[in-house]
């Protein structure tokens, strides 16, 4: 029996895929009754729609003679209501995004400070991880965040993920097939020397009770950040839905 979905819940396959939605407790083909799934999502689904209209207005488009690059950065302010893993402050030339520890509340933040691109690095954070934005390019941990970039319009950055075998995304296929975006491994097979390479603005991986930043040691030393996103500890879809304010940042 065909299972009618609606338009907006097409749009997240497409983006997240299969596996990740089944993660979320979404489920594409309508498993665990399909009344209860409706009804027990509409309002995640919904919100989710709302959050990424907000985040996209503040992608930015910048051209160069080369060029043409679609950048996650948005100069906006925006409210962090329901997510417990991180907040944003917002100063000059520069965002403070501390991270806190959702395995253990009793563990030390980490902060992260988005540094508007050719700016000084303020004196006090000199120790912090330092992000330049907007940022360029990134490398993905996980093919969740494809479904982020995706619904900022920005997949152009993406040079790197970890494993290239759970990609929906129709345009991030076509630059795979393109040689855009580089297959780099998981956890302790991370082939570091090509991560090295591809020299990202970013690297975001899955947080987790055992990842520390201080764990990538070589990545440290090549000036490379790694940013933690816990998105998947959080105990709530909208507190989910707004880590994608965090890639707007």
């Amino acid at each position: 029996r065909e299972v009618r979905r609606p338009a907006l819940f097409i749009h997240l396959l497409k983006a997240f895929g299969r596996k990740a939605l089944k993660s979320m407790k979404l489920h594409p083909d309508g498993a665990h009754g399909r009344s209860k799934f409706w009804f027990s999502n509409l309002l995640s689904i919904a919100f989710m729609g709302w959050v990424v209209l907000l985040s996209s207005t503040g992608c930015q488009n910048n051209s160069s003679t080369e060029t043409q690059q679609v950048q996650t950065h948005t100069t906006a302010k925006t409210e962090i209501k329901y997510a417990k893993g991180f907040n944003i402050t917002y100063h000059d030339h520069y965002k403070i995004v501390t991270m806190g520890n959702l395995f253990d509340s009793s563990a030390t933040s980490t902060r992260y400070i988005l540094l508007d691109r050719g700016q000084a690095i303020p004196e006090a954070y000199k120790n912090d991880v330092i992000i330049e934005i907007p940022i360029r390019s990134i490398v993905a941990m996980s093919s969740m965040y494809i479904g982020l970039l995706e619904l900022l319009e920005s997949e152009s950055i993406l040079t790197g993920l970890s494993d290239l075998q759970y990609v929906y995304s129709e345009k991030v296929i076509q630059m795979i097939e393109a040689g855009k975006v580089a297959e780099l491994g998981h956890d302790n097979s991370i082939n570091q020397e090509k991560l090295v390479s591809l020299h990202p603005d970013l690297v975001m991986t899955i947080g987790s009770p055992n990842t520390t930043i201080n764990q990538f040691p070589i990545l440290q030393a090549a000036h490379i950040p790694v940013m933690m996103n816990s998105e998947w500890v959080e105990t709530t879809p909208l507190a989910r839905a707004e880590w994608v304010k965090l890639m707007a940042a």
